[in-house]
This record gives C-alpha cells, sequence and structure tokens, in this order.
C-alpha cells in the first residue's frame, strides 16, 4: 500500500526478488488505479528527477524481475492476502486499521496509530503485545520512526567500525517536505 510512492518503490525493489514474499498486489492513489505499475513507476522517477534536478538522484529501475501488476486500491485486496507492507501517509493511515479489521497483517512505516492498543511498535513493546497479535488474523506492526528505520542501520554499521562523534543526517524529505514530492 503506498507502493507508487518513493518508500513504497522502493520496498518492490527489495521484495520482488525475495525467495520468501510474492508481491501479487501494488496499491496506489485513484490516480494510479488500473495502469501498469512499471509505467506509474517510471513517471514517478522520471518525475523526482526532475524535482530535485540540482541534486543529483540516481534512478531506481524497475526490478527486471518483477511479474507486471497493475495498481489497484485498498479496497480490492482479497481477503486471502496475508500481509500488507505500507508506505502510505499518515493522513492515510486510516486505510491501515481498514485493512487490519479485514483480517490483514499491516505492516507499516507511517506514524498513523502508532500508539493505538493492538499496534506493535517493536522496540517499544514488541515483547509484550507480539506473540499475541501475529496469533490474531490481524496485527498492525509499526516501525518507530519511518526516516530512523532506514538510518539505524547505517548508524549501527558505523559505530561497529568506529567511534561517532557528531553525525548530521539530512533526507530528501527533509529537503522537501514530502518523499517524492508527488
Amino acid at each position: 500500500m503506498g507502493g507508487t510512492g518513493l518508500a513504497g518503490r522502493h520496498l518492490f525493489s527489495l521484495l520482488s526478488p525475495h525467495p520468501l514474499f510474492l508481491v501479487t498486489h501494488v496499491l496506489g492513489s485513484p490516480l494510479s488505479k488500473g495502469r501498469p505499475y512499471r509505467e506509474v513507476w517510471e513517471e514517478k522517477e522520471r518525475f523526482l528527477r526532475k524535482h530535485y534536478a540540482p541534486i543529483p538522484v540516481p534512478p531506481l529501475p524497475y526490478p527486471p524481475s518483477a511479474a507486471p501488476l497493475l495498481v489497484t486500491c485498498a479496497s480490492s485486496l482479497p481477503p486471502t492476502t496475508r500481509y500488507v507492507f505500507s508506505c502510505v501517509a499518515p493522513s492515510l493511515g486510516s486505510l491501515e486499521t481498514e485493512l487490519a479489521a479485514r483480517g490483514h497483517r499491516v505492516v507499516s512505516i507511517s506514524p498513523h496509530g502508532r500508539a493505538a492498543r493492538n499496534t506493535v511498535v517493536p522496540a517499544l513493546n514488541a515483547r509484550a503485545l507480539l506473540p499475541a497479535l501475529l496469533r490474531e488474523p490481524a496485527a498492525i506492526i509499526k516501525s518507530p520512526n519511518c526516516a530512523a528505520c532506514g538510518l539505524a542501520p547505517v548508524l549501527l554499521g558505523l559505530a561497529g567500525l568506529a567511534p561517532l562523534g557528531r553525525v548530521v543526517v539530512t533526507t530528501m524529505q527533509s529537503l522537501s517536505g514530502r518523499g517524492d514530492a508527488v
């Protein structure tokens, strides 16, 4: 869900060749619904490079091994879909709650509902909630912070190599206010 945005495209590029996951649906906005995912992907990549023209943004190529998919919407997701990876903006977070209520397990980077009772934030409450929620038909699993989740492995790796003094991080989102500004 949110598969046509910057984070969604990157997640798809990691999941599509993965041996344990089969990506069966890419959920996007009504503007993308019914369009070939590759077409939407390439359009968004062109816009991203144009929008950030002063900053060299290398294109993220569409994974060559990816099956052809059409962009669809959350309401048409089959009930047999086990996991939904969500990269939606907080304003669309209610879709995650909706999908969890329909029995899907939602793994999300959105801050929407991070403090809800049935939400697992692995860095905070996984020990108490995750085992019970994974036995239930639905669960919402959130990252502690959408920007920090990508940064944490880098910092951990750097910390293992040498002591860190001061680290300053600037994300594309902090420059523009949005992920891909589309």
